[in-house]
């Protein structure tokens, strides 16, 4: 009987448990969509990553190791998450390390200047001699999606973005 009841303490240690709380709590005050993110959020990557971890046993740098997990490994495809998704994981972490330590006394880990900067993605830019070599070549062609970049190349972004949502620009 005795170490059933320390086994039940113990379990108060981990990080799994004020996980499950907080999702708990936390989806009073919030919208279905938001409660369905962060419960992902948590049973994908934060528990597999912390869930046996006792909270006293967090740090910084597990946290950075963490975080350079998820931009180098993360996802399904094991390529790296966007950074955008790692810092609302990095969000979700810290909320529930903040209500485990309100909870517990456990002393807060420092998030101070923890947030991961977005990719540059360089962009080239054609020249005007360039865009008129390409607008005579898809002029003349008549697959379909030389007619998507041709209309592209002259109307814009717009343009664009409604070819790639209707799989347009994919055809040949």
């Amino acid at each position: 009987m005795q170490r059933v009841i320390n086994s039940k303490k113990s379990t108060r240690d981990l990080f799994q448990f004020y996980a499950l709380r907080w999702l708990e709590e936390a989806k009073l005050g919030l919208k279905d969509s938001s409660v369905a993110k962060y419960r992902n959020i948590v049973s994908l990557y934060l528990i597999p990553a912390f869930g046996k971890k006792r909270l006293c046993d967090f740090n910084r740098n597990k946290i950075d190791s963490f975080t350079s997990k998820l931009l180098t490994k993360g996802g399904r495809r094991r390529k790296g998450l966007q950074p955008s998704t790692v810092n609302t994981i990095l969000t979700v972490l810290k909320e529930i390390l903040d209500f485990a330590s309100q909870n517990t006394g456990v002393p807060r880990v420092g998030f101070r200047k923890l947030r991961v900067n977005a990719r540059k993605i360089s962009s080239r830019v054609l020249r005007a001699s360039d865009q008129k070599t390409l607008w005579n070549y898809l002029r003349d062609d008549s697959r379909q999606s030389s007619l998507g970049i041709f209309l592209c190349l002259t109307y814009g972004s717009e343009v664009s973005s409604f070819f790639q949502l209707s799989g347009v620009m994919n055809a040949d």
